[in-house]
């Protein structure tokens, strides 16, 4: 085979301890281990519920492998100099009755590579919903290397009772950005728009 680089972008969905922490007591081993057996039997029991019906609460990751071939075999390179994470971060006021999933919530890239963010958006109440997504990035300066290639979850939108819509954008960090960045927020702030 001539080539010799190819490259491999997956995702995956694994339990989202963060959310699970409150419902295990935080993670206290001693404190888990010290509940009675029927209070352990009552949480596994629990547990097992939400496996059977889908609802244990699960978070997705997107990553992108550049393969190397080196002789007959393949081996990821793994170029940890250049490679930027981004953090997506959800901001709703408690009185919008909205969930917001961001998928993934977190994104590796190599500056010039563009990546995209998907939100799930569910509008949880009996009424039509109209809402607006603002965006910012934290550090601020991190802005004047961001460009926008698709601003789909930019655009007002309207949810309609019960309603579950995906918002998709998609972003290039140019290759200018300073080396020294390894690492940023992407900042949703979702507010509620007049019809």
């Amino acid at each position: 085979m001539a080539y010799r680089r190819a490259w491999v972008r997956f995702r995956f969905r694994v339990p989202d301890a963060e959310r699970l922490s409150p419902y295990l007591l935080e993670w206290d081993e001693e404190g888990l281990n010290s509940l009675s057996e029927n209070d352990q039997n009552a949480l596994l029991a629990t547990i097992n519920r939400w496996r059977e019906e889908g609802k244990i609460p699960r978070t997705e990751f997107e990553d992108t492998f550049e393969l190397v071939r080196e002789g007959r075999n393949w081996r990821i390179l793994l170029n940890w100099k250049s490679s930027v994470q981004a953090k997506i971060v959800i901001n709703t006021p408690e009185s919008m009755p909205v969930q917001v999933e961001p998928v993934p919530n977190e994104i590796s890239f190599e500056p010039g590579e563009p990546f995209t963010v998907t939100l799930r958006v569910e509008n949880r109440s009996h009424k039509e919903l109209w809402a607006r997504v603002a965006h910012t990035v934290e550090p601020e300066f991190m802005a004047k290397y961001l460009g926008l290639a698709d601003c789909g979850a930019f655009v007002p939108f309207r949810l309609a009772p019960g309603e579950q819509e995906e918002n998709i954008s998609t972003f290039l960090v140019w290759t200018d950005m300073p080396e020294e960045i390894k690492e940023f927020k992407m900042i949703y702030t979702f507010e509620m728009e007049k019809p």
